[in-house]
């Protein structure tokens, strides 16, 4: 079967500003001149009305639509003011100066309306309106890693579709995963589980997925509402889904806390789901990851260690050894949340730390990011919920950690790499 029909064609070729520099033939210019109604204007308002039409615009199409406030078809001077000035206060001041915007692409975002065959379309249009009106330019929706099934693909598919230009998506959170952590928990396959999970996985690719997600390996709970889940890195449906991937050149985001020896539980992780130790599990992940080379495991929450194992060392120890494995990075936590304490790349005072820094230019083509940001319906409750209400401030961290970044390894992290892994541009 050929690639995913559904693609990203016009969404995220290029960063914003390095757009508008080329529009208006000054790549020189510096962070201060920036771009500007007037400049816009006097560059590509041939006609001299006081307006840009689609027909004058020179630059990719999702950029106009970005800046066409009323989709009329013509940007007007105020319109032009009004989207710089939001795109100015979405890049908060910190170690790097410069007051360039860098578009990004968010991998890993979950559209909860609430209840099973809920309706989506108003989640999924606050997912496209976000991504008008913010630096995320692009965003890849997908299920949460679901013990039982509750929700899956279909109940969002159809109205992301209406959106083709800007939302892609996974699936295999509400079906591949249970099957995986409730008919074999204990690792035990039948061939005939293992025939309905290789149907249910090719069908999710024939409905248009660019990939498999979110799937679980460790999984661990913060309330009565959030599940426990615990399978084996190498579980056997892990690595079909792995030979899967490879057949089709497709990703699996795999969520896996990491634990590199045995531990009693942490105290901070005392949800009653939570077993009362935790088992060591890295080598399970490293032989997923060497079981097929070709398979492409962008591994989630990269810089959001709920244990402390997730070092920058083991990272690049992992990296290093195993060229199929991708990170995306999680800016939701960081020093004084609750959770996600240890090994975040953003230090005290907003500053990236030098390791994490170091890191990230030594293998530049190996991270994307993935905030993990939920959208939910008006009056939703439970875990979904609750996590929604971080979606802006994951997206204003993510905006600022950009920023900190050399412009190249910015763009690539941003979101070359994730139009690379997930065929976003075809």
């Amino acid at each position: 079967m050929g690639g995913p029909p559904m693609r990203l064609r016009n969404f995220c070729l290029m960063v914003f500003c390095g757009l508008i520099l080329c529009l208006i033939g000054s790549v020189s210019a510096t962070p201060a001149e920036g771009p500007s109604a007037e400049r816009m204007l006097a560059r590509m308002d041939t006609d001299g009305d006081g307006r840009i039409a689609k027909e004058e615009w020179l630059g990719q199409p999702h950029v106009f639509r970005n800046f066409d406030l009323n989709k009329d078809g013509v940007l007007t001077r105020d319109e032009i003011d009004i989207f710089l000035d939001r795109r100015r206060k979405n890049s908060p001041s910190g170690q790097n100066k410069s007051s360039q915007i860098i578009d990004w692409i968010d991998v890993h975002v979950h559209p909860a309306a609430g209840a099973k065959n809920a309706d989506y379309s108003g989640v999924v249009q606050d997912i496209a309106k976000t991504i008008n009106e913010t630096a995320m330019v692009g965003a890849v929706l997908m299920p949460t890693p679901q013990n039982a099934a509750r929700w899956r693909l279909e109940d969002f598919l159809n109205e992301a579709k209406n959106y083709s230009g800007r939302l892609a998506f996974l699936g295999g959170g509400g079906t591949l995963n249970p099957m995986i952590h409730e008919e074999a928990r204990d690792g035990v396959v039948s061939s005939e589980l293992a025939q309905r999970f290789r149907r249910r996985a090719e069908e999710i690719l024939a409905l248009g997925a660019v990939g498999f997600g979110e799937i679980a390996g460790l999984h661990l709970s913060f309330s009565f509402d959030h599940p426990f889940e615990s399978v084996p890195a190498d579980h056997p449906l892990l690595l079909l889904l792995a030979d899967i991937a490879a057949e089709h050149d497709v990703v699996i985001d795999f969520h896996n806390e990491l634990i590199v020896k045995d531990i009693k539980t942490p105290e901070w992780l005392s949800s009653p789901a939570n077993p009362p130790s935790l088992i060591k599990n890295i080598d399970g992940l490293e032989r997923l990851l060497d079981h097929n080379i070709k398979a492409k495991i962008i591994w989630a929450h990269a810089g959001s260690d709920n244990v402390g194992h997730w070092t920058v060392d083991v990272s690049r120890r992992l990296l290093t050894a195993h060229p199929n494995l991708y990170m995306s990075l999680r800016m939701g936590a960081g020093q004084g949340d609750a959770t996600a304490k240890m090994n975040h790349p953003i230090g005290a005072g907003g500053i990236l730390r030098p390791e994490w820094r170091q890191l990230l230019i030594d293998f530049p083509d190996r991270f994307v990011l993935g905030g993990d940001q939920f959208f939910t319906a008006p009056f939703s409750s439970g875990a979904a919920s609750r996590y929604s209400g971080y979606a802006e401030k994951i997206r204003r961290r993510t905006d600022h950690f950009l920023t900190l970044l050399p412009p190249q390894v910015a763009r690539k992290i941003g979101y070359e790499n994730a139009i690379a892994l997930y065929k976003l541009n075809r």
